[in-house]
């Protein structure tokens, strides 16, 4: 299979990483191969015996919820690359154009994004549900209120049915602690349980592989950031240089050395980042 092969010697002439490439030529290959195995990333054809154009896409993404997938493709339709990215693709590249660079970076990309993308529903999931738990139990409170206040009104009638040695021990409490009364024990319960749980919940979601996932993201938002300062900086240099004076040309450029300076630091974060995974899992869906 000429693409395949292709695409595979691509791949290998890619150094410090390996590719583990499965290859089924059919769209219902490639949907036995998923439900065994779950990929890294899926490198999709979209013209397969037995599903054609947008309509892969469609079905893949609807079959496919948490793998990244990249459409390789000898139709250079930039409407067709657009349907398919809003369908849910990661990338939409054109065979016979791309390089084994581009692939490397799109492959990168694709999963760095997706995961992105995981992390942020889990979060949003478990804030929602963070969010429903405090509202239950706030309007539970509203009530334990509005029962505390008929407490507080028939408090010495209902004093009449709680036994001596109950009084002691609620008075003993009080005495003990900072509580004044039951609301307030309850209170501090909740929002002292939904802080550790928060705790609990990162630290269990935070793998080291996760730990440096978040450094990636990090590292790219940082990266953009230092590109700007390093143009407003060297804009400044060239533009302003007879209007300020020596010292402050100075700080300037020291403020620009030390953003190259920073730059390379977070490229060589970015590179162990992605070296510290040394193999991907790719599912080719390709007909030659």
């Amino acid at each position: 299979p000429g693409d395949a092969r292709l695409i595979e010697e691509m791949l290998k002439e890619i150094k410090n990483l390996k590719f583990n490439l499965v290859w089924v030529e059919t769209l219902k290959d490639g949907f036995k191969r998923i439900d065994d195995k779950n990929y890294d990333v899926i490198l999709l054809d979209l013209n397969l015996p037995d599903s054609f154009g947008l309509d892969t896409v469609f079905k893949t993404c609807e079959k496919v919820q948490n793998i990244p997938i990249i459409v390789l493709t000898v139709n250079n339709d930039f409407q067709i690359g657009v349907e398919a990215v809003k369908a849910g693709i990661q990338d939409y590249l054109i065979k016979n154009e791309v390089s084994g660079n581009q692939l490397l970076r799109s492959i990168q990309y694709a999963i760095e994004r997706n995961r992105t993308w995981i992390k942020m529903e889990k979060y949003e999931k478990m804030t929602g549900n963070h969010a429903i738990w405090r509202g239950v139990i706030t309007e539970g409170f509203k009530k334990w209120q509005r029962g505390e206040k008929i407490y507080d009104i028939f408090k010495e009638r209902i004093a009449l049915y709680v036994s001596k040695e109950t009084k002691e021990d609620w008075q003993n409490f009080v005495r003990n602690s900072k509580y004044t009364s039951i609301s307030k024990l309850i209170r501090d319960a909740v929002n002292n349980f939904i802080e550790k749980k928060i705790k609990v919940i990162t630290q269990e979601n935070y793998t080291k592989d996760e730990q440096l996932r978040y450094l990636s993201d990090i590292s790219y938002v940082l990266k953009e950031a230092l590109t700007s300062i390093k143009g407003f900086s060297q804009l400044l240099i060239e533009n302003y240089k007879e209007e300020l004076n020596e010292e402050i040309i100075l700080k300037i450029k020291e403020i620009f050395d030390k953003s190259i300076f920073l730059e390379n630091k977070i490229n060589e974060s970015l590179e162990y980042s992605y070296i510290s995974k040394s193999q991907y899992d790719i599912l080719l869906i390709e007909d030659d």
